[in-house]
């Protein structure tokens, strides 16, 4: 018997798709989302065309398809038509990607927010701003608290023999702090690599005054504290390539207008009295107008010394000495070694503002000799590399002596006084140039210098001179002003002219001056 024939199956809804060709992996479509797409019929394989023939076919044609495969099924056995999910990934725009959460080692820069009451660095005065474990002079980070974390030193200095550094932390702030206190995520390399940034400059630099040579290159009186000389603070003129060049701008607009007046410590901030010294073995006074300058003697010199003081007409002609004596060199160096260490002996001035507004000198050398130079090669060439830390000294000659052969302690009208004997004596071939003139005002205009400024502060400089010595009576009389102000009085060693007696204030000397 016959069996009867099955009805067709209903055709089946097939979703078209595009023509993207062969199949294609996820990473094959640029900038484009995934769209998963399926289908009743068997998936193809990837190596030949799949949708592409089924997309250009007609819906009747994949009817037919689909009944064909219904009956050999249905020939064959009653078995579950088996059926495929066909998968295509098409992909559509994406929004962009989310920006990378920000780094740990980015910052906000720092802006400056005025000060803060009872905080002030010694440094720099634009660096105020301080908070709680970044303050100065900071003594130990307390218990349970995190290291500063640092992400930039910019200076150091000594306190009660411990080394601090400013320190710029990485949430902006900056103070003053010791090295247990900071936190030093590369081992302690930015320790290193900021002293071998510079190398060669001071430790604990603070500029106290600036001065211009004859060449106009900027010199600046600094007090700092050299390394490994038993912490002791000293006052010298310096180049600018010896100072720290963060500190270095802040410090010269600050105290170009007012180069007498120094910076202040941290000590003194706090209104400490202690005494202040300044020492003289180097001093360097460099004419403004004629290529000469003015230094403390050194054991060099002994030659030059012994060669001027033997000279026939040293004790005769203009700007000589009637009482110099021929030395050879082994007793000029004798002298040299016992004046400079005179010259060593530092001046101490006591701070009492109660009993004198620029302070009281309770002590000082007793003589400082110096040496009169001809400057052969001009100043200007004095290096002022910031990398190197060096300076090329100028080429000079001994051309004569000057400065101060006595200081001594006065007492007049029951106060206390520091009074110096300037003198000066030239070189014959030199003379007749203006030279002695200009190394009287170099010296007197030292003498008058602040200590703090790196002078001796005298309160009184005289010139004492024979009566007899007519070129250095017309120097007194006629370069220095101090005509009808001398005084005749008998000589020291019993010359029969007598001498003649100058005195000058510093009140004095500035009227002069101006």
């Amino acid at each position: 018997m016959a069996r009867a024939k099955r009805p067709p199956a209903p055709a089946k809804p097939v979703t078209r798709v595009p023509d993207l060709g062969p199949f294609h992996a996820p990473s094959q479509r640029d900038n484009i989302p995934h769209r998963v797409t399926s289908t009743a019929h068997a998936i193809q394989s990837p190596s030949t065309p799949s949708f592409a023939a089924a997309g250009s076919a007609s819906g009747s044609d994949m009817d037919e398809s689909a009944d064909e495969s219904s009956d050999e099924c249905a020939d064959d056995m009653p078995c579950r038509r088996s059926r495929r999910i066909a998968t295509r990934i098409v992909q559509r725009p994406q929004p962009p990607p989310p920006p990378p959460p920000p780094s740990s080692k980015q910052r906000a820069p720092t802006v400056y927010k005025g000060p803060v009451k009872g905080k002030k660095n010694w440094i720099n005065p634009k660096i105020k701003h301080v908070v709680p474990g970044i303050a100065d002079g900071a003594a130990s980070v307390a218990p349970g608290r995190e290291q500063i974390r640092v992400c930039d030193i910019l200076d150091t200095k000594f306190v009660a023999g411990e080394t601090y550094y400013f320190v710029e932390s990485t949430d902006g702030n900056r103070g003053w702090q010791r090295l247990g206190n900071l936190k030093m995520d590369d081992g302690g390399e930015m320790v290193q690599r900021f002293h071998q940034r510079y190398r060669g400059y001071e430790a604990g630099i603070q500029v106290m005054g600036t001065r211009r040579t004859g060449s106009g290159a900027l010199e600046l009186q600094v007090h700092f504290q050299r390394r490994g000389v038993n912490l002791k603070w000293r006052n010298e003129w310096v180049g600018r390539n010896r100072v720290n060049p963060r500190v270095f701008k802040a410090q010269t607009r600050l105290k170009r207008s007012r180069a007498d007046k120094p910076a202040m410590t941290p000590e003194e901030d706090n209104g400490s009295t202690a005494p202040l010294r300044a020492s003289h073995l180097d001093t360097r006074l460099v004419s403004p107008t004629l290529p000469i300058a003015l230094r403390t003697i050194r054991p060099g010199d002994a030659a030059a010394m012994s060669a001027l003081l033997s000279s026939p007409s040293a004790a005769n002609d203009g700007g000589g000495d009637p009482n110099a004596r021929p030395l050879d060199r082994d007793r000029c160096a004798a002298n040299i070694a016992r004046q400079r260490a005179d010259a060593a002996v530092p001046s101490v001035l006591a701070r009492d503002p109660a009993a004198s507004p620029g302070g009281r000198v309770l002590s000082g050398p007793s003589r400082v000799n110096m040496a009169l130079v001809l400057l052969l090669q001009p100043p200007s060439r004095q290096g002022v590399s910031e990398g190197e830390g060096e300076r090329v000294e100028e080429e000079e000659t001994m051309i004569g002596l000057g400065g101060f052969g006595a200081i001594k302690d006065w007492v007049r009208n029951g106060t206390a006084l520091r009074a110096g004997d300037v003198g000066v004596m030239l070189d014959p071939a030199h003379r007749r140039r203006g030279y002695a003139a200009e190394a009287m005002r170099l010296a007197i205009d030292w003498a008058f210098t602040p200590v703090a400024a790196g002078g001796p502060q005298l309160d009184l400089v005289t010139v004492t001179t024979l009566a007899d010595n007519e070129p250095m009576v017309r120097l007194a009389d006629d370069a220095l002003g101090l005509r009808g102000t001398g005084v005749l009085r008998p000589a020291e060693h019993g010359e029969p002219a007598g001498e003649l007696y100058y005195e000058l204030t510093p009140e004095a000397w500035t009227r002069l001056r101006a």
